[in-house]
């Protein structure tokens, strides 16, 4: 809102900053899914997560990148529904005043 864009400008009252650094901490957690991916539930973040097969390399949309590359459409179906409500939660969540 109109607070992140006198932060962004620098015109913002002192601890504005501070402040929108701790909801975009808090945002952070909105990309979290509760059941995890499906083949590693321990990564829960729906946005990145190390690949399969590739150590520590990151994937994005892993959900979906994992149901793609195993040909499984009706998981990569689900898992983009998956990450579209938790993008749609951490949205509504920096929205929110």
């Amino acid at each position: 809102g109109d607070e992140q864009r006198r932060v962004a400008k620098g015109a913002a009252p002192p601890g504005a900053a501070a402040a929108l650094n701790e909801k975009l901490a808090y945002a952070e957690r909105r990309f979290l899914s509760a059941a995890g991916l499906p083949t590693r539930k321990y990564f829960r973040h729906v946005l990145q997560a190390p690949g399969l097969y590739t150590g520590y390399a990151p994937k994005t949309l892993p959900g979906v990148y994992d149901a793609v590359s195993a040909g499984d459409w009706a998981m990569a179906d689900a898992q983009a529904r998956v990450a579209a409500e938790r993008i749609d939660a951490a949205a509504s969540f920096l929205l929110a005043e």
